[in-house]
């Protein structure tokens, strides 16, 4: 099973601001600890990863559409 780091807050506000929007939309923003590092957004229910991207921007992109 992947290790994923759970992020709520962070010494960076852009990680606490993309994780609060995340949450609004119904998600939770976590960072997986693959070689990749990429950022995965999990249903707030049942933790189903429903889409990555390997930035922040890319996920707050997807947060936009």
């Amino acid at each position: 099973m992947t290790e994923r780091r759970l992020v709520n807050d962070g010494p960076v506000p852009e990680i606490g601001e993309v994780s609060a929007h995340a949450t609004r939309c119904g998600y939770r923003l976590v960072r997986d600890s693959t070689p990749t590092d990429r950022w995965l957004l999990l249903d707030l229910d049942d933790d189903e990863c429903l889409y990555s991207a390997l930035t922040l921007d890319g996920i707050e992109q997807y947060l936009n559409e």
